[in-house]
């Protein structure tokens, strides 16, 4: 019994079966050259925003709830639609977080920009498998122009390895209390709105990506043990 449930707790981490993990510029290409939706006289050609993430702080604060803190950066370039904003719209956050800006430069075609910011996130955890479980802490990311076509993809070429092990985008720092962070990636899923939201540009009839960056987590087994007497 004992190494049955040894072999459950050490065995590999699998993502969500929803995420399609992307890894390289070829996997996002592939994805999105079959998701993205299609122009029409009302819904404009779709605008790719490259977007990346470094973790500082994760710190869990309520059975569903995760505060998470870090940099986001963003590559704008310059032949983009006027008036398109800056930023990112987090759907899974209590609140929008406050964004401030760290720094802005101009490289070759491209604007680069950087924020800080935290934001507190509400997660579909499951404890059915307690002391035996595993989570995904998940930021779903859309850009604010999301009713102009605007989709976010992961800016892949921003980190040394995008190997979900190497825990990309991770602080080699971070200290997560009670739990061992086993993978960090970026993924698509796709998903289809019941509304336009009031906008003649958007294609709600259509499945959009969505982008996402998730910790897959593994709770260290010594709290519960200790818990109990064990």
């Amino acid at each position: 019994m004992v190494g049955v449930l040894y072999g459950v707790y050490t065995a590999p981490t699998k993502p969500d079966p929803a995420d399609t993990v992307v890894t390289t510029s070829n996997d996002v290409t592939r994805y999105l050259a079959a998701r993205l939706p299609a122009p029409s006289p009302d819904v404009p050609p779709a605008i790719t925003i490259p977007t990346g993430l470094y973790i500082t702080l994760v710190e869990s604060t309520g059975p569903y709830t995760v505060e998470v803190s870090g940099q986001i950066w963003q590559r704008y370039a310059d032949n983009l639609p006027k008036g398109l904003s800056r930023g990112i719209f987090i759907p899974n956050a209590k609140e929008q977080p406050t964004l401030k800006e760290v720094y802005r430069e101009k490289r070759n075609n491209e604007e680069l920009i950087g924020w800080s910011f935290h934001a507190t996130l509400r997660e579909a955890f499951d404890y059915s498998r307690y002391p035996m479980d595993r989570h995904q802490i998940r930021l779903r990311m859309w850009h604010p122009d999301y009713a102009r076509n605007v989709f976010l993809t992961p800016d892949l070429s921003g980190y040394t390895t995008t190997d979900p092990a190497a825990l990309p985008g991770v602080d080699t720092g971070l200290v997560l209390e009670d739990w061992d962070i086993q993978q960090s990636f970026f993924s698509f899923r796709t998903y289809q709105q019941n509304t336009d939201f009031g906008a003649s540009t958007y294609a709600a009839d259509e499945l959009h990506p969505e982008l996402y960056y998730s910790m897959a987590v593994r709770r260290q087994l010594v709290s519960p043990l200790v818990a109990r007497g064990i």
